[in-house]
């Protein structure tokens, strides 16, 4: 898990990142958070289509924003993070 502040020093909590150590199978990752998530939150407010068949959810809640999407840098890279609004 992730923490990010801003300002970085001496800042308050502004994101969550979640992610794994390893991603040996990304669809099983994936579909993973993504049901939880679902199941916490709800159906995503917003998804539109991804890169390599994951769609790219949006999820915008009372003052946070949630988004769980796969991108490409050097790798498939699976993104899920929980930002304040």
């Amino acid at each position: 898990m992730g923490f990010h502040f801003e300002p970085r020093e001496n800042g308050r909590l502004t994101e969550l990142e979640f992610f794994r150590k390893s991603y040996e199978n990304q669809t099983a990752s994936y579909n993973e958070f993504q049901k939880y998530f679902e199941r916490e939150f709800g159906l995503p407010t917003k998804t539109e289509k991804g890169i390599k068949g994951f769609p790219s959810h949006e999820w915008i809640l009372n003052g946070a924003k949630i988004k769980h999407c796969v991108n490409e840098r050097f790798t498939l890279e699976e993104h899920l993070r929980i930002m304040k609004i």
